[in-house]
């Protein structure tokens, strides 16, 4: 993970009035994975203005063993407001928790009516009939689906190709650490927008949007007659290779799985370019 472990005064230029004209602020960024997300990372730190000089971008230093030098640069231009960096930038959250469909064939439970009628084994919808020529209707019921969006106030003049190449290359990727109130593989990045004024002073609202599936660690699955614990991620995908058979009994219908596989769909990422963590904006 990528973490700015150092920033001190760079470069100071100053006009014939003995006014500053020109500043930079050197950063010192280790663990980095490659340079986008070194400069992702200080851009996201870096304050919007300086001693009212705009924040006009960032220069690569140089690179030593896992250690890379960046400076931010700012400069005369439209007028800013003062040094405190992105006012209002204090981001807000919403969270919407909504009904959605997932179809089912086994019932938790369910009644025969007469009592001499075939048992179906708790299958929804079965045909009557056993082995392939087996067929089950089932059922739709609803499931939870979690999205929250996080808004933050960001200057126009540090949404450039370097945030927009981030926002990007984030998007379609899971948490690979604990985000705000979620767990490591918990979080999948949708991507961001924004509607604003093209002026680089203009403070622009950026919405970060987020889905949300929980971490099944200790998720209990009978494969081929006995019972197994998997743990499984938010967003890794579990599909199964089943048989369909008669229990020896009951001459009830059974779906018997035979194989469980946990599928990773999704990279990981490291979210923290983004500047959303508690820590960053407290």
């Amino acid at each position: 993970m990528a973490t700015v472990i150092q920033s001190a005064q760079g470069e100071e230029k100053r006009n014939y009035q003995n006014k500053v004209s020109a500043y930079a602020i050197r950063y010192l960024v280790s663990n980095a994975a490659s340079k986008e997300e070194a400069f992702a990372v200080v851009h996201a730190q870096a304050p919007g203005s300086v001693q009212n000089l705009r924040y006009a971008g960032m220069k690569f230093e140089g690179r030593t063993g896992d250690l890379i030098e960046i400076t931010a640069q700012y400069e005369e231009g439209e007028t800013l407001l003062p040094d405190s960096g992105d006012v209002d930038a204090e981001p807000t959250i919403s969270f919407d928790c909504s009904a959605v469909s997932k179809h089912i064939l086994c019932a938790l439970e369910q009644t025969k009516h007469p009592n001499s009628a075939k048992d179906s084994g708790n299958m929804i919808g079965w045909n009557g009939r056993t082995g392939r020529e087996a067929e089950y209707a089932g059922v739709n019921i609803v499931t939870a689906s979690m999205r929250i969006a996080i808004t933050k106030k960001i200057r126009m003049s540090k949404i450039n190709r370097t945030f927009m190449s981030m926002i990007a290359n984030l998007t379609g990727k899971v948490n690979d650490a604990p985000f705000r109130d979620w767990n490591a593989g918990e979080v999948l990045f949708l991507g961001a927008s924004y509607t604003g004024v093209d002026k680089r002073s203009e403070q622009i609202t950026v919405t970060y949007h987020f889905a949300i599936q929980l971490n099944e660690p200790r998720l209990q699955i009978e494969i081929q007659d006995q019972m197994q614990t998997l743990s499984k991620k938010g967003w890794q995908y579990l599909w199964y290779i089943s048989e369909q058979r008669e229990d020896a009994s009951t001459l009830a219908p059974r779906n018997l799985i035979t194989g469980a596989y946990l599928a990773t769909i999704y990279p990981e990422a490291n979210f923290s370019p983004l500047g959303l963590s508690r820590k960053t904006i407290a």
